[in-house]
């Protein structure tokens, strides 16, 4: 009789244990799906608006120029456009230098500097959703977290497309 008390009550741990283990792989289930769903919203709507229309801006143009500067062996400079006067190279200076340096990357791999810039872009702002949607995941329930998680997607993306057609 004491044997059958004893083997009942270790078993209860080794049985709290499994049901703890099963709990924190169903919670890491949900909090993927909750990056997850969103995510794919972004999927969706982001080549609709990256490729909506010429996306190259004067503050783009001068990181592509220096991305190009980079790869011909100049460094981090850009040329200045002085109106009448002719395109000189200077050094960057209000600029951080990231982003031209993962153009020039890309760059290397054989991408057009408009293309590799649109690829840094793209890659970029996905690791932010990604980021973002992650603690989303961890701080809320699941349910919420997708709702806040379509929303700030929603914001971002969409908010972009139509500011670009304006």
């Amino acid at each position: 009789m004491n044997s059958t008390v004893s083997s009942e009550i270790r078993s209860e741990p080794n049985q709290q244990q499994a049901i703890c283990r099963a709990s924190a792989a169903v919670g890491i289930r949900m909090r993927i799906i909750a990056v997850i769903v969103p995510l794919a919203f972004w999927l969706v709507l982001t080549p609709q608006y990256m490729f909506m229309n010429n996306r190259v801006s004067p503050d783009s143009a001068a990181y592509i120029d220096c991305a190009r500067s980079i790869r011909e062996g100049r460094g981090f400079q850009t040329r200045v456009y002085g109106g009448l006067e002719p395109r000189t190279w200077e050094p960057i200076r209000l600029w951080p230098p990231g982003y031209p340096a993962l153009v020039a990357a890309a760059m290397t791999l054989g991408l057009s500097p408009y293309t590799a810039a649109l690829a840094v872009s793209i890659v970029c702002s996905g690791v932010f959703v990604i980021l973002v949607l992650s603690f989303f995941a961890q701080r809320f329930p699941v349910g919420v977290a997708i709702a806040i998680g379509l929303v700030f997607v929603s914001i971002c993306t969409l908010g972009e497309m139509f500011q670009s057609r304006n």
